[in-house]
């Protein structure tokens, strides 16, 4: 795209379709909007007034190519919408000395252990909870339970994996029942 002289320039981590409302949005409030993300055919590219290739979940790589993209036009904020880098955004934010949470909330946000501990540490409530690393661990886990149980990756892939553990295991099932 041609030389833009808007003032404020903002780094969006992420180009899919969620982030691309959000482009449209800042480009509206008159924000020189960048997006970044790992897949050259983004759909928000096109919204956006320039673009970086580089992953959104690798918080080094998306710094330096952050970096970098500021020797050239400075960043003023970085933010994303309906992706899980709460760390990407951190890290960026604090390299260039701009609003944003900490590296700490940002872990927390995106570890459910890290974040479960702290809430227990606390006193925030939450459900029952436990780390579990092998299948005997869970077996024996649902076998002393008389209620389902949720398995959920500590990272942030758990909104898109979850598995519902429960007669499952006591049945000696390895699939859902057919309904």
């Amino acid at each position: 795209m041609g030389e833009c002289i808007l003032a404020k320039t903002l780094l969006m981590i992420g180009a899919g379709i969620e982030q691309t409302i959000a482009i449209q949005i800042a480009k509206r409030m008159g924000l020189f909007v960048i997006a970044l993300d790992k897949n050259p055919q983004a759909c928000g590219f096109k919204d956006a007034h320039d673009h970086i290739i580089a992953s959104t979940m690798d918080p080094h790589e998306a710094l330096k190519a952050a970096l970098a993209y500021n020797k050239k036009r400075r960043i003023n904020g970085v933010t994303t919408v309906g992706h899980d880098a709460p760390l990407t955004v951190a890290t960026i934010a604090k390299a260039l000395h701009l609003p944003g949470i900490s590296i700490r909330t940002a872990k927390l946000s995106s570890n459910k252990l890290l974040m479960k501990n702290k809430f227990r540490k606390d006193s925030v409530p939450i459900p029952w909870f436990k780390k579990i690393k092998y299948i005997k661990e869970l077996k024996t886990i649902a076998e002393n339970h008389s209620y389902n149980i949720i398995l959920k990756p500590v990272d942030s892939t758990s909104q898109r994996i979850l598995i519902l553990i429960g007669l499952l295991i006591e049945q000696g099932r390895n699939r859902p029942p057919e309904r």
